[in-house]
């Protein structure tokens, strides 16, 4: 019988966005996996498609459908079944020119989260402190972006809010640079949204192949 330490653990690509009501629909989940199989998840967060690719929603085509009424009413009624508290982000991670959808020059919010997750890897804790940042993001109650509810949130997974911050600012160059990788890679593997799990160089796109991914790790046998 082979012994747990002979047993070889692979490593999941998992693609991240701080404004995708999907990937936080996922995260639960997916950090559940590692207790089932033997795999490590690699968060490897991205910027939003709004920002990565603007042109991606100018053009979509006219279908005379409300689309966004549609995903209103699916990321809620996902939320509902997995048992999860759920709310529109106010204000959303993204800022936008007033009346436009169209992302405002500047962007407080989006690259300090995605700063805080590439920067929390150092201390093995770039998932727990993605996970509890997007509960509060998504939570029913506006303000998320709160000073006090970021230290809040960060301390209450074991890092440390000042050290953290010093760092974010001191290599933000750093640490944007490897966000810009991670779009790289998420091109490379054949698709442009989140959430993404890449096992073996497949691709699972969505909450919903969650699922897919799950069943294709027990037929490889992990």
């Amino acid at each position: 019988m082979e012994h747990e330490s002979e047993i070889k653990t692979e490593t999941v690509d998992y693609y991240w966005s701080f404004r995708s009501h999907y990937c936080y629909l996922s995260i639960d989940r997916v950090m559940e996996l590692p207790r089932e199989f033997a795999v490590n998840i690699r968060l490897r967060p991205v910027l939003p498609l709004i920002l990565r690719t603007p042109k991606y929603f100018t053009s979509l085509p006219d279908t005379g459908v409300n689309r966004w009424s549609y995903i209103q009413k699916d990321t809620e009624r996902i939320a509902e079944r997995l048992g999860l508290s759920f709310g529109w982000p106010d204000p959303d991670p993204v800022a936008f020119v007033p009346g436009e959808f169209k992302p405002a020059a500047e962007q407080p919010h989006i690259h300090r989260l995605n700063r805080i997750a590439v920067a929390a890897a150092q201390h093995g804790k770039e998932l727990e402190v993605t996970a509890a940042l997007a509960r509060v993001i998504f939570a029913p109650q506006p303000g998320w972006e709160n000073p006090e509810r970021i230290r809040a949130t960060i301390e209450s997974v074991g890092l440390n809010y000042e050290g953290l911050m010093n760092d974010i600012e001191s290599n933000a160059s750093r640490l944007d640079a490897e966000i810009d990788t991670n779009a790289e890679a998420l091109a490379a593997a054949g698709h442009w949204g989140v959430p993404t799990l890449v096992f073996r160089g497949e691709t699972f796109f969505g909450q919903d192949r969650i699922e897919d991914l799950r069943w294709r790790m027990q037929q490889q046998g992990l």
